[in-house]
């Protein structure tokens, strides 16, 4: 019950991590494009201020006319409502400006100019000569022509304080020389917080930054109902997804070290023919667990066929089968059945181990045949014919097991060449003392007649069974009222003997 809480709380968990990452994300991607659009914003206001200097006003310049400056200034002035003044100065004079017009005035704040536009704030007015409050001043962009004369623009920071209210949760920023401004004012750029990310540009640098309750805020307003609709689909199927994580998932970690630890076995149930004398034996897999004993294969053998363990299992029983009866001759030739699925033929490890018990076993009288189980379908019906063209090349014995039970049992007789058809034990179990319904069973009799193949009873467990086949002149038998699948050990104690 803990283990299954904890799966619950796990998934509750999972979902709303992953929810708040991808909100978490998506506003980040939102707040960086808000910079980006504010910051080509600003540089598209600033570009049509050069565009207009160097096409039109800096013609006016050189000849030193004031009237001449202000006639052109005063028209894109009046166009341009974010623009507060245009001025001409000299050194540390105001020659011309669209406030004085042409008195002369001596700037107090007067910055030496260098070749390049200069971008910066200044809270103090060289029209009056005092100086203004922080969220008064202006921003001004200057545009050197000497090393003396160079054209002002001044910007209303309202502007600017507008274009950074919108969207509010990114609290978005420009920053101009040692100054920033924000949608709640102006301010030194050592009286700020550091921004998450700024993007620069030449003469500035736009920023954004996102706060714990914006991104909660964000994610709620936004992923809220599916936050909703997520805790309400774990509350309501955690325990049946809880039981198949149980089943499949943790079976595989499970088998997974079972694999690794070498405790899959192989057992042996031994087959006989009409007269009761032993033909051979199915390999068979036991995990044999050291706490839990014996584990049946219906608990491991569906789920590592389909995540592909079967692979390693199979490689394991035949090493270990390999290993025990190499050591033992039989005078008698015995068959052993080897099962094998579609998942297998995904690579080279069944046909090597195949070519390898084969040619470890054949001195001892011992053939293998490769039983094709229909438990699983064919997704690939070329390549599961070509690998089973390989193994027959190899002169490998080819079994049909649990016929009429799995996937296309027909179109597999047709496909195949098949040595041997395992009657697959639902059928045996129609046989009862009346006979009364034994119509599949009695046809796929005939079919395999027809066909002349040789057929194998599997499943007998009572005298009344073996009866009815025997009288139907099946060849070959297996089930518990011969033999249950025993270890290898003691199947060689057992048929070894008996078999000298």
């Amino acid at each position: 019950m803990k283990k299954k809480r904890l799966f619950i709380f796990s998934l509750h968990l999972f979902g709303i991590l992953t929810i708040s990452v991808f909100g978490f994300f998506r506003l980040e991607t939102a707040a960086n494009t808000a910079a980006i659009k504010l910051q080509e914003t600003t540089i598209n206001l600033f570009n049509q201020t050069e565009i207009f200097y160097n096409h039109t006003l800096s013609k006016t310049i050189t000849g030193g006319d004031c009237q001449e400056f202000l006639k052109v200034s005063e028209p894109f002035l009046y166009q341009n409502p974010y623009i507060r003044s245009i001025t001409l100065s000299d050194g540390g004079t105001i020659t011309c400006s669209t406030i004085s017009k042409n008195k002369k005035i001596k700037m107090k704040n007067w910055r030496p100019l260098n070749s390049e536009n200069q971008l910066f704030y200044t809270d103090k007015t060289p029209f009056k000569n005092r100086e203004l409050t922080m969220q008064r001043g202006v921003l001004l962009l200057r545009i050197p022509m000497s090393r003396s004369i160079a054209t002002t623009f001044a910007y209303h920071p309202d502007f600017f304080k507008q274009a950074l209210t919108t969207p509010s949760n990114f609290h978005l920023s420009l920053h101009f020389d040692d100054i920033v401004f924000t949608s709640s004012g102006i301010f030194h750029q050592k009286d700020t917080e550091k921004p998450d990310h700024i993007l620069q540009a030449d003469l500035f640098g736009t920023s954004y930054k996102i706060t714990y309750s914006d991104t909660l805020h964000y994610i709620f307003a936004n992923y809220g109902i599916l936050l909703l609709m997520w805790m309400a689909l774990i509350t309501f199927a955690g325990s049946p997804l809880y039981k198949n994580f149980e089943n499949y998932n943790l079976a595989y970690f499970r088998i997974k070290k079972g694999i690794k630890r070498k405790q899959f076995e192989p057992y042996l149930q031994p087959s006989f023919d009409i007269d009761g004398n032993l033909t051979g034996a199915e390999l068979l897999a036991r995990w044999v667990h050291p706490k839990k004993g014996i584990i049946s294969p219906s608990e491991f053998i569906e789920i590592a066929e389909n995540n592909g363990q079967i692979i390693e299992i199979t490689n394991q029983l035949i090493n270990k089968t390999i290993k025990k009866l190499q050591q033992h001759h039989f005078n008698k030739k015995l068959f052993l059945s080897i099962n094998i699925c579609p998942a297998q033929f995904e690579n080279d490890d069944l046909f090597n181990d195949c070519i390898l018990i084969k040619n470890k076993l054949l001195k001892n009288n011992i053939e293998p045949i490769l039983e094709l189980t229909e438990r699983m379908e064919l997704t690939n019906n070329k390549l599961y014919m070509n690998y089973i063209d390989r193994l027959q090349k190899q002169n490998f014995l080819i079994a049909l097991d649990d016929f009429g039970t799995g996937h296309c049992s027909l179109k597999y007789i047709h496909q195949v060449n098949v040595n041997f058809i395992k009657i697959d034990k639902s059928y045996i179990n129609t046989i009862d003392d009346n006979n009364s319904n034994t119509n599949i069973l009695d046809n796929i009799i005939d079919l395999a007649k027809r066909i002349q193949v040789p057929l194998v009873a599997e499943g007998i467990e009572t005298q009344t069974q073996l009866d009815y086949l025997r009288g139907k002149q099946i060849r070959y038998y297996q089930g518990f009222f011969f033999e249950r699948p025993i270890s290898i050990d003691n199947f060689i104690k057992k048929y070894h003997s008996e078999n000298q």
